[in-house]
């Protein structure tokens, strides 16, 4: 967690494994798609780590409230 002194997330992959990990011990049985976007959201409020990969949640919130011009109708 983030507040220990030795922390066990340093980056993005070491975030998302926590995240994995975390939600595995409490039997939630979440997708990948779901881990990324927790691990997106833990990440954008509290470690503010550089992205490496895995930007699904983010591209998809981009394409999903872009307007549609005339052309691609």
């Amino acid at each position: 967690m983030h507040w220990r002194n030795v922390k066990q997330a340093f980056d993005w992959d070491s975030l998302k494994f926590q995240v994995r990990r975390w939600q595995g011990n409490t039997g939630l049985a979440w997708s990948e798609a779901d881990i990324t976007e927790v691990s997106r959201y833990l990440n954008e409020t509290i470690y503010h780590y550089p992205q490496t990969n895995d930007r699904v949640g983010m591209v998809s919130r981009q394409t999903s409230h872009s307007p549609k011009s005339s052309r691609d109708q």
